[in-house]
């Protein structure tokens, strides 16, 4: 059987989106030293004297700043972002000030993770604070992709 994108996004959403406890899309989603991630509002309820237990390995994790002071699991923020994104077309540019219009955005700043409408990515493309950003277009982004093509750029700015 061929694995299409849309099987592929779903099964992605399932096993990588999903906190094991919320049964929900992470929000803030925190990873344990054993590598298990959970929403950081799910796991703050049950931090108990400055210690938590993994839910599904029952590792022990010391915890002194609380579920906060976890570190974020920036992989699962990505594919996060890359969901909605190929979610909802309709995202609103978060960079405008004009509030009494809200523009749709038509790019995202990939160093400031902002979306932008036109007016706004044409602003940012040309300021000397941003210039050497990387800009990308939404159309992009929620395009569809052949599974082997490499999306590192997208999750790992550094490789």
């Amino acid at each position: 059987m061929a694995l299409t994108f849309m099987s592929l996004q779903e099964l992605i959403k399932e096993d990588f989106l999903t906190c094991k406890i919320c049964y929900d899309l992470y929000t803030v989603p925190k990873i344990l030293p054993c590598l298990h991630s959970y929403c950081q509002h799910c796991r703050e309820p049950l931090v108990r004297d400055r210690a938590l237990q993994c839910l599904e390995c029952r590792l022990q994790t010391d915890v002194p700043g609380g579920a906060s002071s976890l570190k974020t699991n920036f992989f699962i923020d990505s594919l996060l972002e890359l969901f909605q994104i190929k979610r909802n077309r309709d995202l609103a540019c978060t960079v405008c000030s004009d509030a009494q219009k809200i523009l749709t955005a038509t790019a995202r700043c990939l160093d400031c993770k902002d979306f932008s409408c036109q007016s706004c990515t044409q602003g940012h493309c040309c300021s000397r604070l941003t210039l050497h950003h990387k800009v990308v277009k939404l159309e992009f982004l929620a395009g569809e992709y052949d599974v082997m093509q490499p999306l590192t750029f997208l999750f790992c700015l550094a490789c």
